[in-house]
């Protein structure tokens, strides 16, 4: 497992989980992390992965980090991103979380 630095999340993972659920066209999935959902927990659409995230599929949820988004396009909007692992069932997993309203 990593070890985690014991800053707190930038974000409110429930509101992510609830958006996840409710307001599934505010989510962005980046297309790597929906490949690595169908690759490694058979997430193929979408859908079967925001509702893996809102149903609480990612079991044992621990805070990694927060650090700035390095691939940020835009300097001058400081976007922080939220790491976490997880498991489920015997699989260990990782998401990144970040909110940019900037619209990247």
């Amino acid at each position: 497992m990593v070890k985690s630095n014991r800053k707190d999340p930038e974000y409110d993972f429930e509101e992510f989980r609830k958006a996840c659920r409710k307001k599934q066209n505010t989510v962005f999935i980046l297309p790597k992390a929906q490949k690595d959902a169908g690759d490694f927990f058979n997430l193929r659409t979408r859908t079967q992965l925001l509702d893996f995230i809102s149903n609480h599929g990612l079991e044992e949820l621990k805070f990694i980090n927060k650090k700035k988004w390095e691939k940020n396009p835009d300097k001058q909007n400081v976007v922080m991103v939220d790491a976490y692992e997880f498991r489920s069932r015997f699989k260990l997993g990782y998401i990144a979380v970040y909110s940019d309203e900037s619209g990247h």
